[in-house]
């Protein structure tokens, strides 16, 4: 979505970076939507092959309008991850090994007094793409 993170997505180990203003030139087996712009996933559609696989892992503060005809008569599978799923443990692995840094992705620390808002999405993260709370604040 926004072309300020591709610095950030490629020391993530992003290969590939793609918004909006420069869409991806072809069609893959697997996309990825992780911008949090409620327009994305229904555009990211359409660069999924037939039978396919669409995983959404941005969540915006607005609802998103999908057409479920572009799921079905693809064959795509679509698929939402939060936080707390399967990957968390290999995640949490990386970071403690120092294979992944994730501080650059947050730039918001918060303590548990503010971790409702955190979690409703009240808090803009802005310019990093996460808010971590800290129970220690």
């Amino acid at each position: 979505m926004d072309a300020s993170r591709e610095d950030l997505a490629r020391t993530m180990g992003a290969s590939r970076y793609h918004t909006l203003g420069n869409p991806p030139p072809r069609t893959y087996d697997a996309v990825i939507d992780c911008t949090g712009d409620e327009t994305v996933p229904a555009v990211a559609l359409r660069y999924v092959e037939p039978a396919g696989r669409m995983v959404y892992i941005g969540v915006s503060g607005k609802p998103s309008v999908v057409d479920s005809r572009d799921l079905v008569l693809n064959d795509i599978t679509a698929v939402g991850i939060l936080g707390a799923s399967a990957g968390l443990a290999p995640a949490i692995g990386h970071y403690a090994d120092g294979s992944v840094d994730p501080g650059p992705l947050v730039h918001v620390v918060v303590g548990l007094d503010r971790a409702v808002e955190a979690f409703d999405g009240r808090l803009d993260p802005s310019p990093g793409t996460k808010v971590h709370v800290d129970p220690r604040l």
